[in-house]
């Protein structure tokens, strides 16, 4: 039987939201699996997480008995007895100005990772992600499997109900944690001088306490800046709907799926012009750089996505599609 281990974390963003969405999945599919949730303890130090990968590396069980194969739904949880191992990105490695500042970020990411290639299997979300994994990581290149993520279409999908302001302004979201990779301090700038727009951004802090405040005193300046904080998915849903544009301007992602939920609601995305989004998003957003932010967003608003289609787009990425690779990829290990 097939072992899942996990983390359980406050703020489920990213690896939190995948390892619900593989569970509810399986369970949908009545495939039958043992479970270890693991705790993530993560505090807020210098204005940054810490705490987070050690103590999962410290609490994931060490022996898991004799049902195979094991899959750590997270770098973070793998190790010597785990036979799969999903990798969502190697950005620490890839920019440690940003996430390896210090002797403990340095330490817990290069153990993470280096936990992680004891896995027989490692699955990727994007061949993007594959490259990135096979250049940071040195690995084989038949042991890496690429499995794309899926938007859950019973969560995200076109919702009538508005809950922006009937104020006849044109309304702007952008969706995510703190994260420094994600710009929103550019989007914030390039929105605040246009009178017209309000922009919206939805998401945690997930401990990066010190860029909570920066942007907090970005959108004090303005008065089209409107911080929301963490919403349920319904309000998000709703969010996502009714926008005029969504944006999203990280710098990298392993996936990515905010752009996606925005799409599966039937509402444009401008997304940043960097590979994950040509291969995710081709034909289905628009791009751009960061010389022409504003006028990209005057131009994704006036040029026409057609919402059915945008929808129907989403539905490459269903969550049917990923359950049933990934139950192939269990069932290779009882051949």
């Amino acid at each position: 039987m097939t072992t899942l281990v996990y983390p359980v974390i406050a703020d489920p963003a990213g690896v939190g939201t995948y390892a619900r969405r593989i569970i509810n999945g399986l369970r949908k599919q009545d495939y039958a699996f043992n479970e270890y949730p693991v705790v993530k303890k993560e505090y807020s130090f210098l204005g940054r997480p810490v705490g987070g990968i050690i103590s999962q590396i410290l609490e994931a069980p060490k022996n898991y008995g004799q049902d195979r194969p094991v899959h750590a739904l997270s770098p973070e949880l793998s190790g010597k007895k785990v036979d799969i191992v999903t990798i969502h990105d190697v950005i620490p490695l890839q920019y440690p100005d940003i996430y390896q500042t210090t002797f403990y970020s340095r330490y817990a990411w290069n153990t993470t990772f280096s936990r992680a290639t004891a896995a027989s299997v490692l699955l990727s979300s994007s061949f993007y992600g594959k490259e990135k994994i096979l250049e940071f990581l040195k690995v084989e290149e038949d042991r890496v499997k690429v499995l794309y993520h899926s938007v859950e279409h019973e969560v995200f999908y076109p919702d009538e109900r508005n809950p922006y302001p009937d104020d006849g302004k044109i309304h702007l979201l952008t969706v995510g944690d703190y994260n420094p990779r994600k710009k929103y301090d550019v989007i914030y700038k390039a929105v605040s001088g246009n009178e017209d727009m309000e922009l919206f951004h939805i998401g945690p802090a997930n401990a990066w306490s010190d860029r909570q405040e920066y942007l907090k005193k970005l959108a004090s300046k303005s008065k089209n800046i409107k911080i929301l904080g963490k919403v349920d998915n319904n309000t998000l849903r709703q969010y996502y709907s009714n926008a005029d544009l969504m944006i999203y301007l990280s710098i990298d992602e392993g996936f990515g799926l905010p752009p996606l939920e925005s799409i599966a609601c039937g509402t444009k995305v401008l997304v940043s012009d960097i590979p994950i989004f040509r291969e995710l998003l081709e034909g289905a957003a628009f791009f751009t750089s960061d010389a022409d932010i504003t006028e990209s967003i005057r131009k994704a608003l006036n040029e026409k996505k057609d919402r059915n289609e945008l929808v129907e787009y989403s539905r490459k990425y269903t969550l049917e599609r990923e359950i049933k690779g990934l139950i192939g990829i269990y069932n290779s290990f009882s051949k």
